[in-house]
């Protein structure tokens, strides 16, 4: 209240006066990093991504409400499973049974002492290490995890925490630089984790959702920068990676790969592309893909998968020489986006594919809204890792998926060039899992 004293003033004059050269220093110092493209890349995404916030996303709250009420459900139906799971077998069950009449099953070392009574010998109940149990107590003990964290995170009070109470949607809050590979998160909601509830993200009458996502992008990538022939010469085909994996690893004509060795397939590159061991893709593929290995079968598939793929192996070797000799280093994307200090063979494989990834998806974001005029009714409202959603009436689907599609494989070609070919992927439906 009043006027400002000359102290304040002089305070203010300064944080004014202070702007322009630190602004000049700033880009001096770009300039000297090789950050320049990278920084105008940000510079340009911010815009998109205000206006896909303030947009935000159309959700129907009965349906929510219903899916949430059935993952409640499902969790007393899959601990009545577990129990008598636990009844029927195991030498030391029913003692272990009469001594903890009813077994917590989100209890750790009640688990472990279930698990240990059925002959395993684990020191923890971490997911991957279930993932590795041949016991159908392991698999529905993991699907049980899966039913209460659903039922805990998403309910009415979801609802109330994360809906506009004026527009009825969900304004999610993006973090441009949310990891320091240069990928977006996603907070407020985090929209990355409601894949089983997209159903209920639902357009009004008259609109419809239309999502288009990058296919394989990371693959793609990966084999650009590991100048893989055989990943090259498959996406130049228009071949589906994984039916290619498969057919070479399990030795069966392409024609002939059916949805379960796609799905192997699927593990074996989304989990080798980045130096894991045999251990650790016999637990990725249980715990994401839902694929069982033994010891022996995933160290076969890794040897023949890093056979099929020399150019990938041969670019995971240099990178580890690069460590040993330098015990860090730092990574490079496509766009010359840096992470310093990498010491960690995983993260010096991973970081320039996926940071390249991300920021070919933020030049997509740019080029959508500066040509967003060419679909006055269309706006985006969502974008996941690879994928941007949009929501149109339903009489401009076509233009606003071709649009959408001209302006995400224009920007990332604008970052691979024509070494691999980028292809969108595109899709629509009255909710965002597809459904009318």
């Amino acid at each position: 209240d009043g006027p400002l004293r000359p102290a304040q003033v002089a305070y203010a004059a300064r944080d004014a006066a202070v702007l322009l050269p630190l602004a000049e220093r700033l880009q001096h110092e770009l300039h000297v990093a090789g950050l320049e493209r990278v920084a105008a890349i940000e510079h340009r995404c911010v815009p998109a991504l205000v206006w896909l916030e303030l947009a935000g996303l159309p959700i129907d709250a009965d349906r929510w409400l219903a899916r949430a009420q059935a993952d409640e459900a499902r969790v007393g139906v899959l601990e009545r499973q577990c129990h008598a799971l636990v009844g029927q077998e195991g030498p030391t069950a029913p003692l272990l049974l009469q001594a903890l009449p009813t077994v917590n099953w989100q209890s750790p070392a009640q688990v472990l002492d279930v698990l240990r009574s059925r002959g395993h010998r684990i020191d923890s109940t971490h997911a991957a290490v279930l993932a590795t149990l041949e016991d159908p107590l392991a698999h529905a003990l993991l699907e049980y995890r899966d039913a209460v964290t659903r039922a805990q995170t998403f309910g009415r009070e979801w609802l109330a925490g994360h809906v506009h109470p004026h527009t009825g949607r969900i304004h999610a809050h993006y973090i441009q630089l949310g990891t320091p590979a240069g990928r977006m998160a996603c907070i407020r909601p985090n929209l990355q984790n409601i894949p089983r509830y997209r159903s209920c993200i639902r357009a009004d009458d008259g609109q419809v959702l239309v999502k288009a996502d990058f296919s394989q992008i990371e693959l793609r990538i990966a084999a650009v920068m590991a100048n893989d022939e055989a990943m090259l010469s498959a996406f130049h085909r228009r071949q589906d990676l994984h039916a290619v994996t498969a057919a070479r690893v399990l030795n069966v004509p392409l024609d002939q790969v059916g949805k379960a060795q796609r799905q192997l397939a699927k593990a074996l590159n989304f989990g080798l592309v980045y130096g894991m061991g045999a251990r650790g893709l016999q637990a990725y593929a249980a715990r994401h893909y839902h694929v069982s290995l033994t010891a022996a079968e995933a160290s076969r598939h890794r040897e023949t998968f890093l056979a099929t793929y020399r150019g990938l192996w041969r670019w995971q070797q240099k990178v580890a020489r690069q460590l040993q000799q330098q015990r860090d280093l730092a990574t490079y994307t496509l766009a010359g986006r840096q992470q310093l200090a990498v010491r960690h063979l995983p993260v010096a494989l991973n970081s320039p594919v996926q940071g390249t990834g991300a920021d070919g998806l933020k030049l997509a974001l740019a080029r959508l809204f500066a040509h967003r005029h060419d679909v006055p009714w269309t706006r985006l409202v969502a974008c996941i890792h690879d994928e941007i959603l949009a929501e149109c009436p339903v009489e401009e689907v076509e233009q606003t998926a071709q649009w959408l599609a001209q302006h995400m494989t224009a920007a990332m070609t604008e970052l691979v060039g024509t070494a691999v070919p980028i292809v969108v992927e595109v899709a629509h439906g009255r909710d965002w899992a597809g459904g009318q």
